[in-house]
């Protein structure tokens, strides 16, 4: 009497564990939780993000109307003076932490807060190592576009910026000074130039234009009204910002990026330099 074979068994296991690198995540996109690319840049020409040019304007808003829920209040009822540096540093400093987390409790709300924010490919220090360079290239390139221009144009004044001057005032001014100037301002800047406005403006019209129009809106925010020829140097600053996050596929090369511009500039101005100011 014959017998039939037993029925298969079930198909052997995989390996556990997340995809290998340059293959999309769980979910289908390429993201770094999942695995992702080896290649930011083909990472973030996949990458979906759920935030819209609109939630990228709203923000850029926000950041500027921070500034003044929070130093003109205490301006107006005579808590601080133009003349004292230190105090105008530490609000310019939680005008920063409350444009900041008013940024996040936006996105929050919208339900749009995730680690989407950071880019497609996850932060490690061989890329903020590329942070720095791009920061110091950057630094070069912006003197040498303002250069360019004045050339053309003939010399003018540069801005004068506050932040700079108080710089050379000494003891907690300055160190209010280059905390503002090297670590919150790239943070909050970055994540809503690049981390939002950026990325939903490449997604709505593509790598270059999403980062000249962020760029532009940058620029606009930083330009002393004055001294609008200074502007062809922060929108080159601000392209460069957005193709360093679509290279590297992540926002802490932006962040470093700023970071480290900002502390060329302040080394360059503690030294008794004259350059671009930051940003």
């Amino acid at each position: 009497m014959s017998h039939l074979p037993p029925p298969p068994g079930p198909p052997p296991a995989g390996p556990s564990g997340p995809p290998p690198a340059g293959s999309p995540g769980a979910d289908g996109d390429p993201a770094w939780p999942g695995g992702g690319y080896r290649d930011g840049a083909r990472a973030a020409d996949a990458f979906p993000v759920p935030f819209s040019a609109v939630d990228g304007a709203l923000l850029v808003v926000w950041m500027i109307l921070a500034q003044f829920l929070v130093i003109l209040p205490a301006a107006v009822l005579g808590f601080v003076s133009q003349d004292d540096t230190a105090t105008m540093m530490l609000l310019a400093l939680v005008s920063q932490a409350v444009g900041l987390a008013g940024a996040l409790a936006y996105l929050q709300a919208r339900d749009r807060l995730s680690w989407r924010l950071l880019g497609p490919r996850p932060p490690t220090w061989t890329r903020a190592a590329y942070g720095i360079v791009v920061g110091i290239a950057g630094f070069l390139g912006v003197n040498a576009v303002i250069a360019l221009v004045l050339q053309l144009i003939g010399p003018v004044d540069p801005p004068e910026q506050q932040l700079l001057t108080d710089l050379t005032a000494g003891g907690a001014t300055t160190v209010l000074a280059v905390v503002v100037a090297v670590v919150m301002a790239p943070v909050v800047e970055e994540v809503i130039f690049r981390g939002v406005l950026f990325q939903a403006l490449k997604r709505r019209l593509g790598l270059w234009p999403g980062a000249l129009v962020s760029g532009l809106v940058f620029a606009a925010v930083h330009v002393e009204v004055q001294q609008p020829v200074y502007s062809a140097g922060l929108l080159a600053l601000g392209v460069a910002l957005a193709w360093s996050l679509h290279r590297f596929g992540n926002l802490v090369v932006p962040i470093v990026a700023h970071a480290a511009f900002n502390a060329v500039s302040v080394g360059l101005t503690l030294l008794g330099g004259q350059f671009l100011d930051t940003v």
